[in-house]
């Protein structure tokens, strides 16, 4: 036997071996109970990606997604993605990044407004969880910070108006950051990211790696930290989200590319 089909050979077996491994986990709807690390419903889909939902009576209250992994014979490793939800982003905003002098240092500017176009004051911006400026009468902020400083996001805070807590990503590589925000009302049916490293967001979880028993079929007893197959059928979660979409005018939008994301 040449080295070719050596190789090929022993390639096809690993293949075949993960295939027949990752086979034991039926795809579609989980559940998590009240005695695993997060409670709610895990649609786990062919490309390895997962998408997470907890629901608070008819309502959306957490979502989160990222890629699965069978970890031994009988866990899950769910690792969530760090990268801000598409169908969270419920706010408008311009921004301008650019590199341009003065280069010594780093500025941040912006204005922020509500959605009636009155000037948001006295909110709490937050840089990289560390610096924080205020939004004075006319809505605006600024700051200058030192050139070795390395922006990575910013998070608004104004619980007084009942705005929308707001995290955008910033461009790490330039000097000069120019925003423009409209941020929409909150109200008790809002909608949290389920994974977050920024705990103004108010996320479900602060570490984005999960590791949960998996059941195929209902346990006689469940244990802790576990999920269990529910169904193949998709409409388990869609159905659910259609209600929701009806009682969360402020999510209807974000809710229908989250149904849309589902039913791929």
């Amino acid at each position: 036997m040449n080295l070719k089909l050596i190789f090929f050979s022993l390639t096809l077996f690993f293949f075949n071996k993960a295939d027949c491994q990752n086979g034991n986990v039926k795809l579609g709807v989980y559940e998590s109970g009240i005695t695993s690390t997060i409670e709610g419903y895990w649609l786990l889909k062919h490309d390895s990606t997962f998408v997470f939902i907890q629901f608070e009576g008819n309502y959306t209250k957490h979502i989160g997604n990222g890629k699965w992994m069978l970890e031994k014979d009988t866990m899950i490793k769910f690792t969530f993605s760090t990268e801000l939800l598409p169908v969270l982003q419920n706010l408008t905003f311009q921004y301008i990044a650019a590199t341009k002098s003065p280069f010594d240092s780093i500025f941040i500017t912006g204005r922020i407004k509500d959605q009636a176009n009155n000037n948001i004051q006295h909110a709490s911006v937050i840089i990289n969880e560390t610096y924080l400026i205020i939004s004075d009468t006319s809505g605006f902020f600024n700051v200058t910070l030192p050139r070795n400083f390395t922006p990575k996001n910013l998070v608004i805070v104004n619980k007084i108006f009942d705005n929308e807590i707001v995290e955008l990503i910033l461009n790490p590589n330039v000097n000069f950051h120019q925003l423009n925000i409209i941020i929409p009302k909150s109200d008790s049916l809002k909608c949290y990211s389920a994974y977050s490293s920024n705990l103004f967001t108010q996320p479900l979880l602060y570490k984005k790696d999960v590791l949960l028993r998996y059941y195929n079929t209902q346990p006689v007893k469940k244990r802790h930290n576990s999920i269990t197959f529910i169904s193949e059928d998709r409409n388990v979660l869609l159905n659910k989200l259609l209600k929701a979409m009806e009682i969360q005018p402020l999510y209807q939008s974000n809710l229908k590319q989250l149904y849309d994301l589902i039913n791929k």
